[in-house]
């Protein structure tokens, strides 16, 4: 009697452009399947480079070398079927761009061999290989600057989709097994339109072809980002499919890369994620990879051709998962630095200083830090207080009091030589005191890197100080609204203890207490930011959606009355009251303003720091912008006016 096939899903940290230490652990993983009798161990998508690397995949050295790791792993696979992700290159062919051809591409090896393809030497490519069809080419993906899709590859030779996307056959103890080998983006088939029936485009399947082409079952190699609600977009994937072929289906297995890599902007965190379906297309939880962390799976193979009861994976809430992200990114920075640098905070006092000094203790220790409160004559003993109050909470030890009014007034009188100092050039001096002068020096001193405290909201609307505030080697939080960073302040008092101090974190409805510190750069005396908390964090998340929305959306959401403008926003009526959105003239000139702010800053965020990606639309590389100015356009001219004739002389809501 056949034995039950053992499979391994190995969830692996993969560094991105560090192929010994990726190497070294495959090599120690397969080992170990080994010894626990694993028959097939799979591995992630690119797990061999890492998947963000930028233009080095441009660099025919570096290509040479991932190639070179091949060979290796090919004599690891005595014993065991090796499924993983890695370049491949092909210097008898270009790409589009010129240079020698690349492609994404999955291995299979056995027993030191590569299993056999029905249809590869057809195509010109050798056995044990199989390529990435579905190119992603959107956000922070620019897969089409680098690779060379498979179906292109296809019609190149002239070969039919339905021929060239086949499965490899091998045995396991003597037991044959046919294995639909895809890539990530491959799963994600509804989204690319390729081929035409009936003078129609329809969605290129490649796991349906593998399935109807005698697939037993799918293995699915990826590196899939992670953002909220990611777990629940990869299962209605899998929901689409097995709908689309219905009893045909078969088994699933998923497997994701944990971790962090960045492109240079964002440092952008992967899940993992890895999930078995059963052939009802059902998740098994009970296999289910714990999110980010590092972990080799294994289940037998039977096991998935049985419809077992269902547990369903507790999801933890999205601030939760905003904070491990943010925490795994910290940690990833740490890494990639790989000196161990301490961490130069500046504290003010406020709740964003306050919280990325909170996650920074979080991730890599409080006796890493080195925080400083350098004040003028703006800064209220309440947010000294403050910062000295949360230094105490983390138990930072190294925590610096350091006065900068006499190096604000030396600098003054040296500008003031070359004309009047406008007032807010004047207030900036501190800014650029505190960031330039101290901070960076700070960290030159102390094997140091600087923090960026910004929030999303005030990098949106350049809310900070170019070569002040707007320097640093990591924002944190620069993807966390104003909301958010309050939400997430509130959440980690709950769950640790009250570490940031109450003071500075108001109620839902953004109302600080008597003895509350709200949100202020103190650059001069009485000064509040600007911003209409909540309100304005609403529009920005509109903005920057993946399905960005306009200012002409927000003016036809506003036509159809409040109710139906705070349902499609996300505020409640009481902020409406609160920012007295029912004034229309104030309304429309306060969504101008906004959104003319925005498109100036963008020099600023040119010049920011890598941001830790939580959204679905994150500044950095994920938002990709150009310097222009904004102008209404004629739809937005036509509705400003519409709002203005059809509302009452007094400027508040009629009804509509």
């Amino acid at each position: 009697m056949n034995k039950k096939m053992k499979i391994g899903l190995c969830q692996l940290n993969v560094k991105a452009g560090r192929p010994e230490k990726n190497l070294q652990k495959m090599l120690e993983l397969i080992e170990q399947a080994k010894s626990t009798q694993i028959d097939m161990i799979i591995f992630p998508e690119m797990a061999v480079g890492g998947y963000l690397v930028g233009d080095v995949w441009l660099e025919e050295s570096w290509c040479d070398y991932l190639m070179e790791c091949n060979s290796i792993l090919q004599e690891a696979s005595e014993g065991i079927i090796l499924i993983y992700g890695n370049i491949f290159i092909d210097k008898s062919k270009r790409n589009t761009d010129g240079r020698f051809r690349k492609y994404n591409a999955a291995y299979i090896f056995q027993n030191k061999q590569p299993i056999n393809h029905p249809v590869n030497s057809t195509l010109g490519i050798p056995n044990g290989v199989s390529f990435k069809s579905l190119l992603p080419n959107y956000r922070y993906f620019d897969d089409k600057r680098y690779f060379y899709p498979f179906i292109d590859l296809v019609q190149e030779m002239g070969v039919s989709i339905e021929k060239a996307y086949q499965p490899f056959k091998l045995s396991v103890d003597g037991k044959y097994y046919n294995i639909g080998l895809s890539i990530c983006e491959d799963m994600w088939y509804e989204d690319y339109s390729r081929i035409y029936n009936k003078n129609r485009q329809i969605p290129y399947n490649p796991l349906g072809t593998l399935v109807r082409n005698g697939a037993d079952f799918i293995v699915n190699i990826s590196s899939s980002p992670w953002t909220f609600g990611k777990e629940q977009a990869r299962d209605n994937r899998i929901q689409s499919l097995q709908k689309d072929l219905n009893s045909q289906f078969v088994p699933v297995y998923y497997v994701n890369a944990c971790g962090v890599q960045n492109n240079g902007k964002n440092i952008i965190t992967f899940d993992g994620g890895s999930t078995i379906y059963n052939q009802f297309g059902s998740q098994i939880f009970e296999y289910r990879a714990e999110d980010f962390q590092e972990q080799l799976i294994t289940v037998d193979h039977s096991i998935t051709l049985k419809d077992r009861g269902i547990h369903y994976h507790r999801r933890k809430p999205k601030l939760t998962q905003k904070y491990e992200a943010i925490i795994q990114g910290i940690r990833s920075f740490d890494e990639m630095m790989d000196w161990k640098p301490n961490y130069i905070i500046g504290l003010s006092g406020g709740v964003d200083s306050s919280l990325v000094a909170t996650l920074v203790a979080h991730a890599v220790g409080s006796d890493r830090i080195i925080a400083s409160n350098l004040p003028t004559e703006y800064n209220s003993a309440k947010t000294r207080s403050s910062a000295a109050k949360l230094v105490e909470n983390l138990k930072i030890n190294r925590y610096y009091e350091l006065p900068i009014s006499e190096l604000v007034q030396e600098n003054t009188k040296l500008l003031e030589k070359t004309g009047a100092i406008p007032s807010l050039a004047a207030e900036n001096i501190q800014a650029k005191i505190r960031g330039t002068s101290i901070l960076s020096n700070l960290a030159g001193m102390h094997n140091g890197v600087m923090t960026n405290n910004g929030n999303k909201l005030e990098i949106a609307l350049g809310y900070a100080t170019l070569y002040g505030d707007v320097n640093g080697a990591i924002a944190p939080i620069g993807d966390l609204t104003k909301t958010e960073v309050f939400q997430m302040a509130r959440d980690i008092n709950q769950q640790f203890g009250e570490l940031i101090p109450p003071e500075v974190i108001p109620d839902e409805n953004f109302t600080f207490t008597k003895d509350g510190i709200p949100p202020t750069a103190e650059l001069k005396h009485n000064q509040l930011d600007p911003m209409k908390f909540g309100y304005h964090d609403a529009l920005l998340v509109a903005f920057t959606d993946y399905q960005k929305k306009t200012p002409e959306d927000i003016l036809r959401w506003y036509q159809k009355g409040e109710p139906f403008f705070c349902e499609k926003l996300g505020i409640t009526p009481t902020l409406f009251e609160k920012y007295q959105l029912g004034d229309v003239k104030a309304f429309i000139a306060d969504l101008e303003w906004f959104t003319k702010t925005i498109r100036k800053n963008i020099f600023k965020r040119i010049q920011s720091p890598p941001i830790v990606l939580v959204s679905k639309s994150a500044y950095g590389f994920d938002i990709r912008e150009s310097q222009f100015v904004w102008t209404p356009s004629f739809a937005f001219q036509r509705l400003k006016k519409q709002i203005l004739d059809n509302f009452g002389i007094n400027g508040n809501i009629t009804h509509v």
